[in-house]
């Protein structure tokens, strides 16, 4: 099922940080643009039932074993007065979770701590939407 999904709300960016735990994503997909007060990363989340045969070599017989497909998506945040990207390993990074605190207005993304990303905003105006 596609994803296309606003996000205005502490309760919707906690449904976006559901559907995007554990995707993983690469540096390089990351933008911020000072002037038009936007962020986007390009992400890449597993679609629920869509299993695809696949075939490996297991020790001594090939075996035929169901992979989880996955799509790419975008998350974009607008109204973003300030953002703090902090990157430690250029490779291997997965989306856990997105938090936002209403008392400073700023969206954390947890990764697991290899990349930092906070982002203050002037409203909760966002959306991650699957690229076609």
């Amino acid at each position: 099922m596609p994803l296309n999904l606003a996000i205005v709300d502490p309760a919707t960016l906690e449904a976006a940080s559901n559907a995007l735990h554990d995707a993983p994503f690469d540096v390089k997909d990351i933008r911020y643009d000072p002037t038009a007060q936007t962020f986007e990363m390009i992400l890449s989340r597993e679609v629920q039932g869509r299993l695809v045969p696949t075939r490996f070599r297991h020790v001594y017989r090939e075996v035929e074993a169901p992979k989880v497909r996955s799509t790419q998506c975008r998350l974009t945040f607008r109204h973003v007065e300030k953002a703090d990207i902090a990157i430690d390993a250029p490779r291997g990074n997965e989306l856990i979770g997105l938090e936002y605190d209403s008392a400073s207005r700023t969206v954390s993304f947890d990764t697991g701590g290899a990349v930092k990303i906070a982002l203050r905003v002037t409203e909760l105006d966002a959306e991650v939407a699957d690229i076609a």
